[in-house]
């Protein structure tokens, strides 16, 4: 891959980019769902799937942009680096450049970039996270911005949230930017303190199933939660001192959950109480290498996901649900914003092909659907490969 894209760089631009490469992977979070902007404690991982970039400065103040996965050439100046809609994918790398020009940074000249991505976009693998990332880390080190990784991960979230007007939390960004293989990142969202937990899979596999179902209401499904969470919390801050809902123990919540008089905004701080509290013995059973104690907390986040949060939908369910009568499972659940999308699940080696074939078999008689399946291996967060 990365041979061809020096070889269509050079097609493109007529010029050699081949000592600013880099690549950052796409990433999952195992459990810890919709908590992140609520400043909860996470645990995601990287994967061996991602957004690889490269790029020269030039010598004016223009910056094309380019990609492999797109037909769409996009050309805007320094001096004109404003959200435009008709961008579409180019404006998560150009989030990344205004918010670098609007902190002082450095970025006084032009320059080419060309994208490629073998994530599947929109299912919750976190690609636009992916291109943001490799976006900071290769301007980075054309620019010689000498940032270190934590601040880049914390830059791409303010671009989001300021520039593109997402209400995302640190969750993806944070996993590409810091990740290590064969680790998972245990990740306090509030304070931004982590622990890498050794994924230790022994004889089992993670599988992504995408229902190949998006909704295009999916970000103002997304800030909707958001809001009904705020909503939430100023509510328990009547009678309890906490900034966040994740502050709240699930002791306390079971003391004062009388106080929100609207079923929904009780379920959705319902979701959020626990699904953190799932997160926390959730790392201990990894840590103890318990698959299947595990397993069973991702089969209860998924039944709170659906039920309290009410982010999943029916082409979800069947897929979870369908997984859920498989032999061989260990636990299936949802990843991304939810609608749609992907789940994640846990199975045996020596049970994946079956798996695999009655799933998606089922999922299509369901839905009249085809399902697709992705092996998951793990990967090093974002890095520079030339």
């Amino acid at each position: 891959m990365i041979e061809k894209l020096k070889a269509e760089f050079a097609k493109l631009f007529d010029a050699k980019a081949d000592k600013n490469i880099f690549f950052a992977p796409g990433s999952f979070n195992l459990i810890g769902d919709h908590i992140d902007y609520n400043g909860g404690k996470v645990f995601p991982t990287t994967i061996n799937l991602g957004t690889y970039a490269a790029a020269i400065k030039r010598d004016d103040n223009i910056i094309r942009f380019r990609s492999l996965n797109y037909s769409t050439k996009i050309d805007i100046s320094l001096e004109n680096i404003s959200f435009n809609k008709k961008h579409n994918w180019a404006n998560y790398p150009k989030a990344i450049l205004a918010e670098l020009i609007k902190s002082n940074y450095s970025v006084n000249n032009g320059f080419d970039i060309l994208y490629y991505s073998n994530l599947p976009s929109g299912i919750g693998l976190s690609s636009t996270a992916s291109i943001e990332i490799v976006t900071a880390f290769l301007l980075n080190d054309l620019f010689n911005l000498k940032m270190p990784r934590l601040e880049l991960v914390k830059l791409c979230q303010k671009a989001e949230n300021e520039y593109l007007k997402l209400n995302n939390g640190i969750l993806n960004k944070f996993a590409i930017g810091m990740g290590k293989k064969n680790q998972g990142i245990y990740l306090d969202t509030k304070t931004l303190k982590y622990e890498y937990i050794p994924l230790k899979l022994q004889n089992h596999k993670f599988i992504i199933a995408n229902t190949n179902k998006t909704y295009p209401t999916t970000n103002t499904v997304y800030n909707e939660r958001y809001r009904e969470c705020q909503q939430a919390l100023e509510v328990m801050q009547t009678k309890i001192k906490v900034d966040n809902l994740c502050a709240i123990s699930p002791i306390d919540f079971e003391n004062h959950k009388d106080l929100i008089k609207d079923g929904i905004l009780a379920r959705r701080a319902w979701h959020v109480i626990y699904e953190n509290q799932r997160t926390f013995y959730a790392v201990e059973f990894m840590k103890t290498y318990d698959l299947k104690a595990f397993g069973q907390l991702l089969n209860q986040s998924q039944m709170s996901l659906k039920r309290d949060f009410e982010i999943t939908g029916f082409e979800l369910d069947t897929i979870i649900e369908t997984a859920w009568n498989q032999r061989g499972l260990i636990g299936s659940k949802m990843i991304g914003k939810g609608m749609g999308g992907c789940s994640i699940n846990l199975v045996k080696a020596n049970f994946v092909d079956d798996f695999i074939k009655n799933v998606g078999k089922v999922y299509k008689e369901k839905t009249n659907l085809t399902a697709n399946f992705y092996i998951l291996e793990s990967s090093t967060g974002a890095e520079k490969i030339s």
